[in-house]
């Protein structure tokens, strides 16, 4: 077979070239697709970052919230079976509500039945109580105890 007759010089001669551009499309795809992952990836660990900060937020928010009502209701207890619930209190009842809001909203089952537990003992010994029997704070530093461990199981926090 004689390679200088016929087709084959115009086929070793564009040999070459055809093969550089399948060789440069290839790449460009799969740099396209390497590129395209690690920006998907980049992406999803940011917007997982993003979220877990909002939760923190929120659980942290809702704990010093409970924490301030608590205080406030106890004040306010103190003062007298007949003083009829401040401004302030409702206010920041108001907000530790919209608070275990956000939380049910973003939180897991273990840390939205904590958070349920710490606004009903908030309710049951601070709101619904007798006003002749002294409250503890016992309880409720129990409840947010758990709500705590939960809160740092669910975000990974030790």
């Amino acid at each position: 077979m004689d390679l200088t007759t016929g087709y084959w010089p115009l086929v070793l001669v564009l040999a070459g070239p055809i093969l550089a551009v399948i060789a440069t499309l290839a790449g460009a795809v799969v740099n396209s697709y390497l590129t395209a992952r690690f920006e998907r990836a980049k992406w999803s660990q940011e917007n997982r970052v993003r979220y877990d900060e909002k939760r923190l937020h929120a659980y942290s928010e809702y704990v010093a919230l409970l924490e301030r009502s608590a205080r406030e209701l106890n004040l306010h207890w103190r003062a007298g079976p007949g003083v009829g619930v401040s401004k302030q209190v409702t206010a920041l009842l108001d907000e530790a509500a919209a608070a275990r809001w956000r939380v049910v909203l973003l939180g897991s089952q273990p840390v939205m039945e904590a958070a349920s537990d710490c606004w009903a003992v908030l309710m049951r010994d601070f709101i619904h109580c007798d006003p002749e029997k002294p409250r503890s704070f016992d309880e409720l530093v129990k409840a947010q105890h758990r709500f705590r461990s939960a809160a740092k199981d669910e975000l990974g926090v030790k």
